[in-house]
């Protein structure tokens, strides 16, 4: 029986479901490496439903992945929440996503959620889009430069 992995894939750039046979019988020692956190999902379950991310947004600081798991289990099968934390403190950027198992559960999880105060805020419920790639170049004019700063030989002015 084969198996996805959710593994890091160096030749994409990011996260995906790699197939593979139970590692006595891969023929590749490739197969034998997953990162740390790789889990395994039945081969047959990937193939017949494909899975999709949903955005939820503007939730509570308070909120915690087990109440985002038991909301939306009320529509269907759910296939993970993470909520995003920031990076330094490890507090919640008051957003999140809920993977469903198919894509009947995440339209009907969309429709019923959407606007639906939970914790005292209206969450934004839609269907998460992918992550545009980012320029980490500086913002505003650049910067550089010392303009105006006296001679190069130590002894001016400045």
């Amino acid at each position: 029986m084969k198996t996805a992995i959710k593994a890091y894939t160096k030749d994409v750039g990011k996260f995906g479901y790699v197939y593979r046979e139970p590692p006595l019988l891969a023929k590749s020692s490739l197969f034998h490496s997953f990162p740390t956190g790789a889990f395994e999902v039945p081969y047959s379950n990937r193939a017949n439903n494909m899975a999709k991310k949903i955005y939820v947004g503007n939730l509570s600081y308070q909120i915690t992945e087990a109440d985002l798991n038991e909301l939306f289990a009320q529509v269907g099968a759910v296939g993970s929440v993470q909520i995003i934390t920031d990076r330094d403190t490890g507090r919640s950027k008051g957003f999140a996503f809920v993977e469903m198992n198919d894509d009947e559960a995440a339209e009907k999880a969309i429709t019923r959620f959407n606007g639906q105060e939970v914790n005292g805020r209206a969450m934004i419920v839609n269907e998460a889009r992918p992550m545009q790639k980012r320029d980490f170049r500086p913002r505003g004019s650049g910067g550089g430069g010392r303009g105006g700063r006296g001679s190069r030989d130590g002894y001016g002015r400045y």
